[in-house]
Protein backbone atom coordinates (compact mmCIF):
# COMPACT_ATOMS: atom_id res chain seq x y z
CA UNK A 1 0.00 0.00 0.00
CA UNK A 2 1.27 3.18 -1.08
CA UNK A 3 0.86 6.47 1.28
CA UNK A 4 1.62 10.13 0.80
CA UNK A 5 1.79 12.38 -2.28
CA UNK A 6 1.48 10.29 -5.64
CA UNK A 7 0.55 12.70 -8.56
CA UNK A 8 -0.15 11.55 -11.49
CA UNK A 9 -2.32 11.73 -15.40
CA UNK A 10 -5.30 10.15 -15.71
CA UNK A 11 -6.76 8.77 -19.43
CA UNK A 12 -10.61 7.80 -18.78
CA UNK A 13 -12.32 6.78 -21.59
CA UNK A 14 -15.16 4.45 -19.80
CA UNK A 15 -16.74 5.20 -16.60
CA UNK A 16 -14.50 4.20 -13.97
CA UNK A 17 -15.68 1.69 -10.87
CA UNK A 18 -16.79 3.46 -7.45
CA UNK A 19 -14.49 4.81 -5.43
CA UNK A 20 -14.37 5.34 -1.53
CA UNK A 21 -11.22 6.28 -0.35
CA UNK A 22 -9.72 7.49 3.50
CA UNK A 23 -8.16 9.53 1.59
CA UNK A 24 -8.11 12.94 -0.68
CA UNK A 25 -8.23 13.61 -4.22
CA UNK A 26 -7.39 17.15 -6.17
CA UNK A 27 -7.73 16.78 -10.22
CA UNK A 28 -7.77 19.01 -12.70
CA UNK A 29 -9.59 18.34 -16.13
CA UNK A 30 -6.76 19.31 -18.75
CA UNK A 31 -9.28 18.07 -21.39
CA UNK A 32 -12.13 16.28 -22.10
CA UNK A 33 -15.63 16.69 -21.37
CA UNK A 34 -18.21 14.23 -18.95
CA UNK A 35 -19.76 13.77 -15.65
CA UNK A 36 -18.41 13.27 -12.00
CA UNK A 37 -21.15 11.44 -9.68
CA UNK A 38 -20.52 12.32 -6.41
CA UNK A 39 -22.87 10.70 -3.71
CA UNK A 40 -25.64 10.64 -6.21
CA UNK A 41 -25.59 13.72 -7.41
CA UNK A 42 -23.66 14.14 -10.98
CA UNK A 43 -21.72 17.17 -11.88
CA UNK A 44 -20.65 18.23 -14.91
CA UNK A 45 -16.79 18.26 -16.08
CA UNK A 46 -14.72 20.23 -18.67
CA UNK A 47 -11.56 21.36 -19.65
CA UNK A 48 -11.01 23.47 -16.48
CA UNK A 49 -12.76 21.97 -14.43
CA UNK A 50 -10.99 21.96 -10.78
CA UNK A 51 -12.29 19.06 -8.10
CA UNK A 52 -11.36 18.36 -4.16
CA UNK A 53 -12.42 15.42 -3.35
CA UNK A 54 -12.74 13.66 0.29
CA UNK A 55 -13.38 10.74 2.63
CA UNK A 56 -16.73 10.96 3.08
CA UNK A 57 -17.52 11.38 -1.46
CA UNK A 58 -18.14 8.00 -2.79
CA UNK A 59 -16.75 9.07 -6.86
CA UNK A 60 -16.76 8.22 -10.60
CA UNK A 61 -15.81 9.80 -13.61
CA UNK A 62 -17.48 9.22 -16.81
CA UNK A 63 -16.36 10.79 -19.99
CA UNK A 64 -18.97 11.91 -22.49
CA UNK A 65 -19.79 9.55 -25.05
CA UNK A 66 -16.85 9.16 -27.64
CA UNK A 67 -14.55 10.98 -25.75
CA UNK A 68 -11.89 10.83 -23.25
CA UNK A 69 -10.92 12.94 -19.91
CA UNK A 70 -7.68 13.77 -19.13
CA UNK A 71 -6.87 14.26 -15.36
CA UNK A 72 -4.20 15.42 -13.70
CA UNK A 73 -4.44 14.00 -10.39
CA UNK A 74 -3.15 14.25 -6.65
CA UNK A 75 -4.36 11.79 -4.09
CA UNK A 76 -3.01 12.32 -0.68
CA UNK A 77 -3.48 10.48 2.31
CA UNK A 78 -1.96 12.64 5.27
CA UNK A 79 -3.79 14.30 8.04
CA UNK A 80 -3.67 17.86 6.54
CA UNK A 81 -5.78 16.89 3.34
CA UNK A 82 -8.53 14.90 5.47
CA UNK A 83 -11.86 16.94 5.61
CA UNK A 84 -12.13 16.09 9.45
CA UNK A 85 -8.74 18.80 10.23
CA UNK A 86 -10.75 21.51 8.69
CA UNK A 87 -13.87 20.72 11.15
CA UNK A 88 -13.05 23.68 13.25
CA UNK A 89 -10.86 25.73 10.67
CA UNK A 90 -11.73 28.97 9.18
CA UNK A 91 -15.42 30.00 8.16
CA UNK A 92 -14.16 30.13 4.97
CA UNK A 93 -12.82 26.61 4.96
CA UNK A 94 -16.06 25.22 6.30
CA UNK A 95 -18.31 27.07 4.32
CA UNK A 96 -16.24 25.60 1.32
CA UNK A 97 -15.55 22.22 2.54
CA UNK A 98 -19.85 21.37 3.81
CA UNK A 99 -21.93 23.48 1.42
CA UNK A 100 -20.00 23.94 -1.83
CA UNK A 101 -19.75 22.01 -4.33
CA UNK A 102 -16.62 19.70 -4.69
CA UNK A 103 -15.76 21.02 -7.91
CA UNK A 104 -15.28 24.67 -9.80
CA UNK A 105 -14.41 25.51 -13.52
CA UNK A 106 -11.84 27.66 -14.31
CA UNK A 107 -10.95 30.24 -17.18
CA UNK A 108 -8.62 31.83 -18.36
CA UNK A 109 -5.56 32.01 -16.08
CA UNK A 110 -7.21 31.10 -13.09
CA UNK A 111 -6.95 27.99 -15.15
CA UNK A 112 -3.45 28.66 -16.50
CA UNK A 113 -2.24 29.14 -12.56
CA UNK A 114 -3.61 25.73 -11.32
CA UNK A 115 -2.94 23.49 -14.70
CA UNK A 116 0.98 24.72 -13.80
CA UNK A 117 0.27 23.78 -10.28
CA UNK A 118 -0.64 20.80 -10.38
CA UNK A 119 1.99 19.44 -13.08
CA UNK A 120 4.90 21.07 -10.84
CA UNK A 121 3.05 18.89 -7.88
CA UNK A 122 3.53 15.79 -10.35
CA UNK A 123 7.04 16.60 -11.33
CA UNK A 124 8.63 18.24 -7.74
CA UNK A 125 6.23 16.46 -5.18
CA UNK A 126 6.01 12.86 -6.08
CA UNK A 127 9.26 11.88 -4.26
CA UNK A 128 8.93 9.17 -1.11
CA UNK A 129 11.70 10.87 0.78
CA UNK A 130 11.41 14.05 3.35
CA UNK A 131 12.32 16.81 1.26
CA UNK A 132 9.81 15.78 -1.76
CA UNK A 133 7.10 15.60 0.91
CA UNK A 134 7.51 19.26 1.95
CA UNK A 135 7.93 20.21 -1.31
CA UNK A 136 4.66 18.36 -2.01
CA UNK A 137 3.28 19.34 0.67
CA UNK A 138 3.96 22.71 -0.02
CA UNK A 139 2.59 22.82 -3.30
CA UNK A 140 -0.48 20.98 -2.21
CA UNK A 141 -1.74 24.05 0.61
CA UNK A 142 -0.92 26.65 -2.70
CA UNK A 143 -3.43 24.76 -4.87
CA UNK A 144 -6.00 24.01 -1.74
CA UNK A 145 -6.03 27.82 -0.93
CA UNK A 146 -6.86 28.70 -4.71
CA UNK A 147 -9.66 25.88 -4.47
CA UNK A 148 -11.22 27.47 -1.42
CA UNK A 149 -10.93 30.77 -2.85
CA UNK A 150 -12.17 29.71 -6.35
CA UNK A 151 -15.36 28.02 -4.84
CA UNK A 152 -16.27 30.86 -2.30
CA UNK A 153 -16.55 33.08 -5.64
CA UNK A 154 -18.60 30.24 -7.50
CA UNK A 155 -20.67 29.81 -4.38
CA UNK A 156 -21.22 33.65 -4.59
CA UNK A 157 -22.43 34.00 -7.78
CA UNK A 158 -24.75 31.01 -7.66
CA UNK A 159 -26.01 32.44 -4.96
CA UNK A 160 -26.51 35.94 -6.91
CA UNK A 161 -28.07 33.98 -9.59
CA UNK A 162 -30.83 31.82 -7.21
CA UNK A 163 -28.60 28.71 -7.86
CA UNK A 164 -27.34 27.16 -4.46
CA UNK A 165 -25.43 24.03 -4.78
CA UNK A 166 -27.86 21.52 -3.78
CA UNK A 167 -26.61 18.25 -1.90
CA UNK A 168 -28.29 15.12 -1.89
CA UNK A 169 -29.84 13.36 1.06
CA UNK A 170 -27.20 11.14 1.09
CA UNK A 171 -24.27 13.50 0.90
CA UNK A 172 -25.19 15.19 3.74
CA UNK A 173 -25.99 11.78 6.08
CA UNK A 174 -22.32 10.67 4.52
CA UNK A 175 -21.25 14.13 5.44
CA UNK A 176 -22.47 14.46 8.84
CA UNK A 177 -21.42 10.51 9.94
CA UNK A 178 -17.47 11.13 9.04
CA UNK A 179 -18.09 14.54 10.62
CA UNK A 180 -18.97 13.56 13.75
CA UNK A 181 -17.94 10.36 13.82
CA UNK A 182 -16.32 10.80 17.17
CA UNK A 183 -19.71 11.44 18.95
CA UNK A 184 -22.35 9.22 20.60
CA UNK A 185 -24.30 8.88 16.66
CA UNK A 186 -26.42 6.80 16.33
CA UNK A 187 -29.25 5.93 13.41
CA UNK A 188 -32.18 7.89 15.37
CA UNK A 189 -29.81 10.83 15.89
CA UNK A 190 -28.90 11.33 12.07
CA UNK A 191 -32.34 10.66 10.88
CA UNK A 192 -33.55 13.18 13.65
CA UNK A 193 -31.16 16.08 12.65
CA UNK A 194 -32.49 15.79 8.78
CA UNK A 195 -35.97 15.22 9.65
CA UNK A 196 -36.39 11.45 8.54
CA UNK A 197 -37.04 8.06 9.53
CA UNK A 198 -34.92 5.64 10.44
CA UNK A 199 -35.38 3.33 7.51
CA UNK A 200 -34.68 6.42 4.74
CA UNK A 201 -31.33 6.68 6.59
CA UNK A 202 -30.79 2.87 6.21
CA UNK A 203 -31.99 3.31 2.64
CA UNK A 204 -30.51 5.89 1.50
CA UNK A 205 -26.64 4.95 2.78
CA UNK A 206 -27.41 1.55 1.17
CA UNK A 207 -28.23 2.77 -2.09
CA UNK A 208 -25.29 5.34 -2.33
CA UNK A 209 -22.56 3.86 -0.59
CA UNK A 210 -23.31 0.24 -0.23
CA UNK A 211 -23.08 -0.21 3.30
CA UNK A 212 -25.22 0.27 6.34
CA UNK A 213 -25.08 2.94 8.99
CA UNK A 214 -22.27 0.87 11.27
CA UNK A 215 -20.40 0.00 8.82
CA UNK A 216 -20.10 3.49 7.70
CA UNK A 217 -19.81 4.55 11.21
CA UNK A 218 -16.50 2.65 12.14
CA UNK A 219 -14.93 3.57 8.45
CA UNK A 220 -15.10 7.41 9.52
CA UNK A 221 -13.32 6.71 12.71
CA UNK A 222 -11.13 4.32 11.43
CA UNK A 223 -10.14 7.09 8.77
CA UNK A 224 -10.32 10.06 11.58
CA UNK A 225 -8.01 7.59 13.95
CA UNK A 226 -5.12 7.23 10.72
CA UNK A 227 -4.69 11.12 10.43
CA UNK A 228 -4.03 11.00 14.13
CA UNK A 229 -1.40 8.47 13.44
CA UNK A 230 0.37 10.67 11.69
CA UNK A 231 1.39 12.54 14.88
CA UNK A 232 3.89 11.38 17.40
CA UNK A 233 3.14 10.91 21.41
CA UNK A 234 -0.72 9.29 21.13
CA UNK A 235 -0.80 6.23 22.32
CA UNK A 236 -3.33 3.51 21.10
CA UNK A 237 -5.09 3.59 23.87
CA UNK A 238 -6.10 7.59 23.61
CA UNK A 239 -6.61 7.23 19.62
CA UNK A 240 -9.29 4.28 19.66
CA UNK A 241 -11.03 6.39 22.89
CA UNK A 242 -11.13 9.94 21.06
CA UNK A 243 -12.59 8.56 17.59
CA UNK A 244 -15.64 6.76 19.62
CA UNK A 245 -14.70 3.09 20.83
CA UNK A 246 -15.34 1.87 24.10
CA UNK A 247 -12.75 -0.56 24.18
CA UNK A 248 -9.03 -1.23 22.24
CA UNK A 249 -10.31 -4.45 21.52
CA UNK A 250 -13.07 -3.17 18.95
CA UNK A 251 -10.61 -0.47 17.95
CA UNK A 252 -8.29 -2.92 16.56
CA UNK A 253 -11.25 -5.55 15.21
CA UNK A 254 -12.46 -2.46 13.11
CA UNK A 255 -9.54 -1.04 12.15
CA UNK A 256 -7.95 -4.26 10.47
CA UNK A 257 -11.42 -5.30 9.11
CA UNK A 258 -11.42 -1.47 7.41
CA UNK A 259 -7.61 -1.27 6.74
CA UNK A 260 -6.81 -4.78 6.26
CA UNK A 261 -3.57 -4.52 8.73
CA UNK A 262 -3.48 -3.51 12.73
CA UNK A 263 -3.03 0.06 13.96
CA UNK A 264 0.87 -0.71 14.27
CA UNK A 265 1.02 -1.99 10.79
CA UNK A 266 -0.62 1.54 9.36
CA UNK A 267 1.74 3.70 11.42
CA UNK A 268 5.13 1.46 10.32
CA UNK A 269 3.76 2.04 7.23
CA UNK A 270 3.44 5.80 7.23
CA UNK A 271 5.60 6.82 9.28
CA UNK A 272 8.50 4.31 8.24
CA UNK A 273 11.28 6.63 10.26
CA UNK A 274 10.35 5.81 13.59
CA UNK A 275 10.87 8.73 15.77
CA UNK A 276 10.77 10.93 12.60
CA UNK A 277 7.24 12.42 12.38
CA UNK A 278 8.05 15.89 11.96
CA UNK A 279 10.01 15.24 8.57
CA UNK A 280 6.71 13.16 7.13
CA UNK A 281 4.64 16.18 8.10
Amino acid sequence: MDYGFKPEKRVVTEKTPAVFACGALLFYVASGSGTLHVNGVKLELGKGSFGWLHTYHIYQFEPEWGKTLELLCCPFDYASASYVTYRNSLKITMTVLTENSPVVRLYGEDADDVRSLMEELMEEGSGSGAADIVQGYSLFLEIVTLFLRYSARESEQQEGQGKPFERSLAWKLLQHIFTYSNENLTREKLAAVYGVTVRQVSCQLSLVAGQNFAGLLNRARVDRACDMMHFGGLTMQYIARYVGYHSETSFYRSFKQVMGMTPQEYQKAVLPEAGKEAAHI
